[in-house]
C-alpha cells in the first residue's frame, strides 16, 4: 500500500488482547521478518509502556509504545507497521500520538533507538541522532532524540 488510509483510528492498549494484537504486530515484524530474537523483543518492560496500536478498517495495522525513563525523558520503542501498510502514514501518526503523550506526562524529551536505515524517517520528524547505539540482531542502531516544545 503506497496511499494513506483514508480510515485509520490510533487506539490506546487498555486490555490484555490488545496487548497481544501489538505484540503479534511486533513478532511478525521483527522477528519474524527482521530476525531479531523473541527474547530481545519481548524485552520485559511492556506492561511499564503505553501502547498504541492503529486500526484500518478495525485491522490492527500498526503499533508503537512509550516508556517514562525519568521525569523529564521518554523512550519511544517498537514502532512496527506491518509490511502491507508501510508507505501509508501508519508510522508516522503512531511517533506523532506518542509524542502528545509524553507532552500530556510533562516530559521534554523523547528518545528512540531506530535502525540506521530510519535515520532520514525519524530525521523528517524532528529527531536528531545523537550516536552509535550498538546492535540488535545483524540491525546497526542509532540514538536520536527530539525534545518536545
Amino acid at each position: 500500500m503506497t496511499n494513506k488510509p483514508k480510515e485509520y483510528r490510533i487506539v490506546q492498549v487498555r486490555d490484555e488482547v490488545a496487548l497481544l494484537t501489538a505484540q503479534d504486530i511486533r513478532k511478525t515484524v521483527f522477528v519474524a521478518e527482521q530476525k531479531i530474537p523473541l527474547n530481545l523483543e519481548l524485552d520485559g518492560y511492556d506492561n511499564d509502556a503505553i501502547h498504541l496500536l492503529a486500526l484500518l478498517d478495525q485491522e490492527a495495522a500498526a503499533t508503537g509504545r512509550l516508556r517514562k525513563i525519568s521525569a523529564s525523558l521518554g523512550n519511544i520503542s517498537r514502532i512496527a507497521v506491518l509490511p502491507e501498510y508501510r508507505g501509508s502514514g501508519l508510522g508516522k501518526a503512531i511517533v506523532q500520538q506518542l509524542e502528545v503523550i509524553a507532552k500530556g506526562q510533562n516530559l521534554k524529551e523523547v528518545e528512540l533507538f531506530p535502525h540506521v536505515y530510519l535515520e532520514k524517517f525519524y530525521q523528517g520528524l524532528g529527531y536528531r541522532k545523537t550516536e552509535d547505539a550498538g546492535t540488535v540482531g545483524a540491525h546497526v542502531l542509532i540514538r536520536m532524540v527530539k525534545i518536545l516544545d
